[in-house]
């Protein structure tokens, strides 16, 4: 019965969780590959993270948009500040490197220790 009760609570937390924390594995993976001069592969994972941020928060509202309230403020400020160095990343690459961006699924999966 109590589960009954806290199952959409606990869906909504964990599917808006998981992708929220995949798409800051994202960015930091972005991070290191602009700090390693790989211009294209910094572009994709900036724009495969805002793309789990953004599709974590539609499935969330979707089940219920009253439990993503705790969460609307640190997806704001996320999806910001990914949107930032993604404009940046992308118009350098278009503009000085023109490297070729590469799909997420040719790049190394993340390994964890």
């Amino acid at each position: 019965e109590i589960v009954i009760v806290y199952y959409p609570e606990w869906r909504v937390t964990l599917i808006y969780k998981s992708s929220y924390y995949l798409a800051i594995t994202y960015y930091c993976n972005g991070l290191i590959a602009e700090d390693n001069r790989k211009h294209g592969e910094c572009v994709c994972y900036y724009e495969n993270s805002i793309e789990r941020l953004t599709n974590g928060w539609k499935t969330a509202e979707k089940i219920s948009t009253d439990k993503t309230n705790a969460y609307k403020e640190a997806n704001t400020f996320t999806n910001d500040m990914i949107m930032r160095k993604y404009k940046i990343a992308k118009r350098d690459n278009d503009n000085v490197y023109f490297e070729k961006i590469p799909a997420l699924s040719s790049l190394p999966s993340v390994q964890g220790n």
